[in-house]
């Protein structure tokens, strides 16, 4: 019966002209809302991926840094990937130094870098992570041809991050001098380092750190007369066969290194690491979530001014239903389904077109986005869990929004209404 009533109050040509403008209006603008706010949330979490793939790819999931020894030198690295615990876990493990440094380009500039010492297996292993990468990218852009060539530096050679060598304005091949601060603080010839090397490529990762600060050389091969400098750090950094056990064994090193008797390390798993950027995009996607949220929630009230005018206008009708027998609370339930399917309506087509639309940007990429950034193209993923709870709550709302007008049928008394007629 609901359904013959909601068409008869709602869409009918008899019914008003005023409910009749006011109920597509409150429908569009609930699928608008809806159809927005999935899609926006989708395109959010494609681009969250996007970039924790890249980071899972070219950034190791668990390192270790290790503490000074009492001579000041640095404590010999350790091999975990032969340990019968955690040696099954780990993909690749590689010893790495890093240390603060500053460049000189034959134009004059000073900059403040981070010097990135990998050995040869932990390049080639990143090499071949950006390889995939760049194909699965070119795959999705046709613009891209060539694939990229990518070699490990030798001797008094470095590779440059491709935000670093932009700022600096120095090309693949450019003569580089690399210096130590303390060359600059203590003062005298005899504490003064400065190496100079060839820029062998620019490399471009996409990921911010390495491409903005990082002067990327080979292990044991370059910069050995830096061994000394006060910034230096060692330590091993491993690439786990699945990212998410890094917590587990992050655990399970903490309590082996616990209690042996070999120097301790400082384990940071790879999102302790990147922690500011994770919180950065949760709070992002928490806000914009909140605020296209807040919109779908007015929008689904407009329900309530629909519902108010309607029971307003139909009075009599009411009368005449509870007067056939239909009792108040019947009455009620009546109405705050014809709400809900008015909210239905709206949230249906909505939700469908925003999902039709989220899956074909998932599977076709959109190419809108100029080259500057770090990804040319907004991607998507789907949550059918998401889509799921989105469909429950709104229809919710609506039900919730309904019920408020829709006590206002318990004041209609059909004998007033009646006798007034």
């Amino acid at each position: 019966m609901f359904w013959f009533l909601f068409r008869k109050f709602i869409w009918s040509a008899r019914s008003s002209s005023i409910i009749r403008r006011l109920s597509f209006l409150s429908v569009f603008n609930i699928g608008l809302s809806l159809f927005a706010f999935f899609l926006i949330l989708s395109v959010m979490s494609g681009m969250n991926e996007t970039i924790e793939t890249r980071l899972l790819s070219l950034t190791p999931h668990l390192i270790l840094t290790q503490s000074q020894d009492e001579k000041g030198g640095l404590a010999s690295p350790l091999r975990l990937s032969k340990h019968d615990l955690f040696g099954p876990e780990i993909e690749h493990e590689g010893f790495f130094e890093k240390q603060d440094l500053i460049v000189r380009t034959l134009e004059g500039q000073f900059r403040g870098v981070q010097g990135y010492g990998i050995d040869k297996e932990t390049f080639e292993m990143i090499f071949a992570h950006l390889r995939q990468l760049e194909r699965r990218h070119r795959s999705k852009d046709s613009r891209i041809q060539t694939e990229v060539v990518m070699d490990v530096p030798g001797e008094d050679e470095v590779i440059l991050g491709a935000d670093l060598a932009r700022n600096l304005g120095v090309l693949d091949g450019e003569e580089i001098t690399l210096m130590t601060p303390e060359s600059f603080v203590s003062g005298g010839d005899q504490n003064f380092k400065a190496r100079k090397v060839r820029v062998k490529r620019v490399l471009g990762t996409q990921v911010e750190e390495l491409d903005t600060q990082v002067v990327f050389y080979t292990k044991d091969v370059t910069l050995a007369q830096f061994r000394s400098s006060a910034s230096l750090q060692k330590g091993v950094e491993i690439w786990l066969n699945d990212f998410r056990k890094a917590p587990r064994i992050k655990k399970q090193l903490a309590e082996f290194f616990g209690n042996s008797d070999r120097t301790s390390l400082r384990i940071e798993t790879w999102k302790e690491k990147n922690s500011a950027l994770f919180l950065a995009l949760l709070l992002e996607k928490t806000m914009i979530g909140l605020f296209l949220g807040m919109a779908g929630i007015l929008s689904g009230f407009s329900v309530v001014t629909v519902m108010i005018l309607l029971i307003s206008q139909k009075r009599k009708d009411i009368a005449l239903l509870k007067t056939l027998g239909l009792s108040q609370t019947k009455t009620v339930r009546l109405f705050v389904k014809i709400g809900t399917l008015m909210g239905l309506v709206g949230i249906v087509p909505g939700l469908l077109l925003s999902l039709v639309a989220s899956l074909y940007i998932q599977f076709n990429p959109v190419q809108i986005l100029p080259d500057i950034y770090y990804d040319s193209t907004i991607p998507a993923r789907v949550s059918f869990g998401f889509f799921g709870l989105i469909f429950v709550v709104s229809v919710l709302l609506c039900a919730l929004a309904s019920a408020v007008p829709a006590r206002r049928t318990l004041r209609v008394e059909p004998a007033e209404v009646l006798r007034g007629q």
